[in-house]
């Protein structure tokens, strides 16, 4: 049986079943298909394969890498694996789940919400497992399939409620058969993380591409940076048409928040603000560069009213940036919140908003803490805040439900590991007509289109005598 720590999460795959993969299909020869085929070959494994261009299976197996055409004697197999782009996952998993098997089935796309949802109304629900490795080029097709492009890639898995333990172990083994490092992830979570890591980068470098050839620049006179920064630009049209629809949502918003940091760089330039503009731009720098590597010229940390937009700060005197979080506010210990300091609100701000959450947790992001219509004038928040649906100390902020189902501070409690803990502060524009004991999504929602500046204080912390 799988561990489950603390936090109500997976802590990860489960003992070796001895399960053997020896028999693979795979529906789709395009890069990543191409690719599992290139190192399940290499591993010596016999692959079948199925491509909407016939040309393209017999090219496969003239080199070698797969053995035959994928017939319907799907029950040979040992796994299945969906190699097709989002928009045409769900009509394969359908046509898969009415043959007779009981392989492990997989898809390799670049969103899970959808296909998870649609593998659980279907007999597939036990064998399924949604994977995404983070591995691609921006080159496709059969002929920029290689070997080793999995290898050190992280592999996100995505099973569904149902999934039998020895599917998720077969799943885990084949990823790292290939020399990936798999990782368990909710699908919701997965969509809503990717749409910022790598949809909306995608989006952002297609936009660039756009701007500059509505201003007449042709690729031949960029410089390294401009090519760099447009590379994406040249990736696969379809693919990404259906994976920023079938994840919309979650890319809108990731779209909203990346325009409101446009809007204040324009305004900065607009105002000819030097000492502004140099905070944003560090603000930006600091995300690349290493703690401790600032220039020599780096802006003061107490930055003019003009640039505070961009360098509204969060603290805390019991821990700094990156630091482990003390005993006494974890599971471990009191379990009480951490005194916090607020620095450099906006002046127009109405209320501050604060979540606290842990991205590493195994089977998605973890709330922790929810308070929001914290006066804009406050500038500590003491240790120990009461556990109640209204502070009053803090001005009748108020508390929502934490994923440990209850209101008010729930302190780190890793189930496996050393976790990341981030305290996220939102300058707001109005005040939240959102009661207590509201969850993570719908302050998410209430927030939406309010946030005027953010703030973030990160620290870790490992469970002792683990």
């Amino acid at each position: 049986m799988m561990d489950v720590g603390a936090e109500g999460a997976s802590t990860g795959h489960t003992a070796d079943t001895g399960l053997p993969i020896q028999s693979v299909g795979i529906i789709g020869l395009g890069l990543i298909g191409g690719s599992i085929a290139h190192d399940l070959a290499a591993a010596g494994v016999r692959v079948l394969a199925h491509d909407r261009d016939p040309a393209t299976v017999e090219r496969a197996i003239e080199t070698g890498v797969v053995r035959a055409p994928l017939g319907d004697a799907l029950e040979q197999l040992d796994a299945v694996v969906i190699a097709v782009p989002v928009d045409a996952a769900l009509d394969v998993l359908a046509a898969v789940a009415g043959q007779p098997s009981t392989s492990l089935v997989m898809d390799v796309g670049g969103t899970k919400r959808s296909i998870v949802q649609a593998a659980r109304a279907t007999p597939l629900r036990e064998r399924f497992v949604g994977a995404h490795p983070l591995a691609g080029d921006h080159r496709s097709g059969f002929i920029a399939a290689r070997a080793g492009l999995f290898r050190g890639a992280t592999v996100y898995l995505c099973p569904t409620d149902e999934t039998a333990p020895a599917i998720r172990e077969r799943a885990w083994r084949f990823w790292e058969m290939l020399g990936a490092q798999p990782q368990l992830i909710a699908a919701d979570a997965h969509d809503e993380l990717l749409a910022w890591t790598s949809h909306l980068p995608q989006a952002v470098a297609s936009s660039l591409a756009r701007a500059l050839v509505g201003a007449g620049i042709s690729s031949a006179q960029l410089g390294p940076g401009g090519l760099d920064t447009t590379r994406l630009a040249a990736s696969d049209v379809s693919l990404w048409s259906a994976v920023l629809l079938d994840n919309a949502q979650d890319v809108a918003d990731a779209l909203d928040s990346f325009a409101r940091e446009i809007e204040i760089l324009r305004r900065l330039v607009d105002a000819r603000d030097r000492a502004g503009l140099r905070g944003f731009l560090e603000g930006g720098r600091a995300f690349r560069v290493p703690d401790g590597a600032k220039p020599a010229n780096a802006p003061p940390t107490d930055t003019p009213t003009s640039a505070r937009q961009v360098h509204m700060r969060i603290t805390s005197e019991a821990f700094e940036e990156g630091a482990e979080i003390p005993t006494r506010f974890t599971c471990d210990g009191d379990d009480v919140s951490p005194p916090l300091t607020i620095e450099d609100v906006p002046e127009n701000a109405r209320t501050l908003a604060l979540i606290m959450d842990d991205p590493d947790a195994p089977m998605g992001t973890f709330v922790h803490w929810l308070l929001w219509n914290l006066p804009p004038n406050v500038r500590e928040i003491p240790e120990n805040v009461p556990a109640d649906n209204t502070v009053d100390a803090l001005g009748g902020a108020r508390h929502g439900i934490t994923d440990f189902r209850r209101v008010g501070y729930g302190g780190p409690c890793p189930p496996d590991r050393r976790h990341t803990y981030r305290f996220m502060l939102y300058a707001l524009d109005t005040e939240l007509d959102l009661e207590p004991g509201a969850n993570r999504k719908q302050l998410d929602d209430a927030m939406k289109g309010h946030i005027i500046a953010e703030a973030m204080l990160r620290a870790t912390y490992d469970r002792p005598n683990r």
